[in-house]
């Protein structure tokens, strides 16, 4: 059987997603540079444009003109204006580098983009004149982007702060009306240009008017990871980095109840590069991965299974009773899946390492889990609420015996491998005549009398050494 489902599933990691206008299609891009845009209500996938010159880059940049007929996105080193309906190339923009954002006008006519080099470039997409085209910033800067509506005014934004603004009718850099609008991080503009949302690291928002004093919104701690101009033309939505969606009424500027999304896995400040998206007539938010998550903007409900997470699953353990499996991914997520349902019962997230599912307690009711920094966790089933946690182990490799009340564990503070009592971290035994150094992996026989331990051996010849010890 499959865990979760293939709605919305990718064979590639997506790096960014976007909504059409209306809300009906999602188009996502990444490692393996295909486009691909899916039917929102139904998860199923209706066009794919297949890309034969692969080099392994990730791709990062996508946006969809307001009427929803074209998708601009980096492919093949080049920006190429699609037909949303068919995938089709309707023409190239631009080109000789990388691209980490992107941004097109309503009508389509302008076209802005940031490779990962200094500079900041315009198109005009019917000539493919460029209006902009200037060093901008440091080496691997990865500024963020966005163009107003009617394609006059760019503004660029770094995630430390240093927002910049342009006039692609001139191609020179303006200085900002307000003080303080240089240290915003992320902005939008609403459909007719006339207003521009700002927000800052703390989260502040604030909203820009021509010839009216700025309005402070309020806060969403933790920062903004996206922020939207919604088409009802007065709501303004924001997505903080631990899930919390929030609104405001531009005409009464009060803040409307949030909404938390539901089995969203946090965001650290270097996943702001997962671009969130919402839809702009507010019904859904995405989130690119393996398998785009997707939600209900109203209730937080999730309407796409968050299927393996956002990362790669890096191992896999079954129940005694068959009745759940347990994997671990690459984000430090560990998540438990029913094998009647196919369904996540249960999530915990171990930080931003490798977790490692080693194996069930002999009830089934407890998991135990090792990670790259140096715990082993114990969850409750079927919740994963923690039970223990046993830190500062070092241990690369754990397996277990005695029903799971006790592990061997390899290298224990850094002094080769030890029997350890799991329900208070307390070591039981360790073998003389041990190397301490180059481990590897560990094993106990099935009569759990014998533990066999790896060792790399760095010499003029580097090879493996295997020891055999006795645990009785």
């Amino acid at each position: 059987m499959r865990l979760g489902t293939m709605r919305f599933r990718q064979p590639e990691f997506a790096v960014q997603v976007v909504f059409s206008p209306d809300g009906k299609r999602l188009a996502s891009i990444g490692g393996d540079e295909n486009l691909r845009i899916w039917d929102v209500p139904s998860g199923e996938l209706v066009v794919r444009t297949v890309s034969r010159e692969m080099d392994g880059f990730e791709l990062e940049a996508l946006a969809c003109s307001a009427d929803g007929k074209l998708i601009a996105a980096e492919r093949r080193s080049s920006m190429q204006l699609l037909d949303a309906t068919t995938g089709a190339v309707v023409r190239n923009v631009g080109s000789g580098g990388y691209y980490c954002g992107v941004a097109l006008s309503a009508d389509g006519e302008v076209l802005a983009a940031t490779p990962l080099s200094e500079r900041v470039y315009a198109w005009s997409t019917s000539t493919g004149k460029r209006l902009l085209d200037v060093k901008a910033y440091g080496p691997n800067a990865r500024p963020s982007l966005t163009l107003s509506p009617d394609g006059t005014r760019l503004w660029t934004f770094l995630r430390g702060g240093g927002a910049r603004l342009w006039n692609l009718e001139t191609g020179k850099e303006e200085e900002p009306a307000w003080s303080g609008m240089k240290d915003s991080v992320a902005g939008a503009f609403s459909d007719d240009s006339r207003r521009l949302a700002l927000t800052d690291g703390q989260g502040a928002i604030r909203v820009y008017e021509a010839d009216h004093e700025p309005v402070e919104l309020g806060t969403l701690d933790g920062g903004v990871v996206t922020l939207v101009f919604l088409q009802d033309g007065d709501s303004l939505a924001a997505v903080g980095p631990s899930g919390v969606l929030a609104r405001w009424s531009l005409a009464s500027h009060t803040r409307q109840k949030d909404v938390a999304l539901k089995r969203f896995l946090p965001l650290s400040k270097s996943g702001y590069a997962q671009v969130i998206a919402i839809s702009r007539d507010g019904r859904y938010v995405a989130r690119p991965g393996v398998a785009i998550q997707l939600w209900d903007a109203a209730s937080g409900d999730v309407l796409s299974p968050v299927d393996g997470g956002t990362q790669q699953p890096v191992g896999l353990v079954l129940s005694p009773d068959e009745e759940y499996v347990a994997t671990g991914n690459e984000d430090g997520t560990v998540q438990l899946w029913s094998l009647i349902t196919g369904k996540c019962v249960g999530t915990y997230s171990v930080g931003d390492e490798y977790a490692y599912p080693v194996g069930f307690s002999a009830t089934g009711e407890a998991l135990i889990v090792n990670t790259l920094e140096g715990s082993i966790v114990m969850l409750r089933v079927p919740d994963l609420m923690l039970l223990r946690s046993i830190e500062d182990t070092d241990a690369q490799a754990i397996d277990l015996l005695d029903g799971g009340r006790m592990a061997v564990v390899g290298p224990v503070y850094d002094d080769g491998i030890a029997l350890m009592d799991l329900r208070d971290g307390s070591v039981i035994l360790r073998p003389e005549g041990q190397r301490s150094e180059g481990f590897g992996q560990v094993a106990v026989s099935p009569d759990q009398t014998l533990v066999a331990s790896t060792w790399m051996v760095h010499d003029d010849k580097s090879h493996s050494d295997i020891s055999i010890h006795s645990v009785q």
